[in-house]
Order: structure tokens, then C-alpha cells, then sequence
């Protein structure tokens, strides 16, 4: 749980320390929202770029299993584990709301080259491309400006950026991904 909580957290870091263009900025940045490379980056990638800021050895059993499976237990879990004030839980929770968000608007948009043109605030540009669409349904919609609402686009270091989930109860965030995840 603490060190899929922990990736906004490292990729802050890595911002800080290197900068936007370096490759584990961007590799982190795609394990906080739908990109081309996503599915891609596994468990070894995550150790690596966990290694190169903190040292240490591989720590990961399955080294060749896509870090988004990791999100989606944990997701799970936190669902299993019920109410708590773990703030780690909160960041997974909120993580996994986005990304099964964004992977539906993904699908739904079928155009990687609109997608993939997108920089910045994400989630709200494919809600936008999404709403365009002929073939919206206005439910999902309504679900999907909850996540934009409740789970911060950017989770950075300083604890303004976290207030938003601090402030809130995980059971407002285990409803949001329970009603993101029936959309897909």
C-alpha cells in the first residue's frame, strides 16, 4: 500500500531533484494517469526508479507483473479494509479512481493521438473530449466530475496538495472508485 502511495510522492522528488524531462518523471507520471506507456511499466521499472532515489536492492517478488495490477489490488484492499484514516489508503483510493476514469474515457475518446497530445490536468481534458462525444452518457459523466472533484490532479509534497483527501473521509473515496469501477 505505502509504496504504490508512495509514487507522486517519488516523482516529486525525481521533479525536484532532475526535472520534468527525465525518463522516471515521465514513466511515474504514467502510472498516475491513462497514458500509451502505462500498461507497460512493471513491478522491475517501479524497483529501479525506487533504488535510484533511495537505494537498496529489487524488492518485488514478481518483477515482470505491470505495476497497474499492484494499484488495483491495493485499490482493492483498501475496499476490503474498510473505513480508515490511513492516508496512504486515501492516496491508492484516489490513484485508482482516477486511472479507471481516465481508462474509460480512453476508450471511449479511441483516438491515442488526442489523448497522447495532452500535457497537463489530464483527467479534466479527456472529460472535455469525452462530453463532446455524440455518444456520452451523462452518468458517467456525473461520476467522473466526482473524481475530478475529489482526487487531486496533482498529489505533490507539501500537505496543500493533500488536504483535499486528508480533509475527507475514505468513505467518500471507497464510494468514488466503487462507482467509477461499474462504469467499465
Amino acid at each position: 500500500m505505502k509504496r504504490i502511495a508512495s509514487i507522486p510522492f517519488m516523482r516529486n522528488l525525481i521533479e525536484y531533484t532532475k526535472g520534468e524531462d527525465d525518463p522516471d518523471y515521465s514513466r511515474l507520471t504514467s502510472l498516475l494517469h491513462c497514458k500509451a506507456d502505462t500498461a507497460s511499466i512493471t513491478e522491475a521499472v517501479l524497483d529501479k526508479i525506487y533504488i535510484g532515489l533511495f537505494g537498496g536492492k529489487g524488492a518485488w517478488k514478481k518483477p515482470s507483473d505491470p505495476v497497474v495490477a499492484s494499484i488495483q489490488s491495493q485499490a482493492a484492499q483498501c475496499m476490503k479494509d474498510g473505513s480508515t484514516p490511513k492516508l496512504e489508503n486515501k492516496i491508492v483510493l484516489s490513484l485508482a479512481a482516477r486511472f479507471s476514469a481516465e481508462s474509460l474515457m480512453v476508450k471511449k475518446i479511441n483516438d491515442q493521438k488526442k489523448v497522447d497530445a495532452i500535457k497537463v490536468l489530464q483527467t479534466t481534458k479527456l472529460l472535455s473530449l469525452y462530453q463532446a462525444r455524440k455518444d456520452c452518457d451523462d452518468g458517467a459523466v456525473r461520476i467522473i466530475q466526482r473524481v475530478v472533484l475529489m482526487t487531486p490532479e496533482n498529489i505533490h509534497l507539501n500537505s496543500f496538495m493533500y488536504e483535499p483527501i486528508l480533509d475527507m473521509s475514505d468513505d467518500h473515496l471507497r464510494a468514488l472508485y466503487q462507482d467509477v469501477s461499474k462504469l467499465s
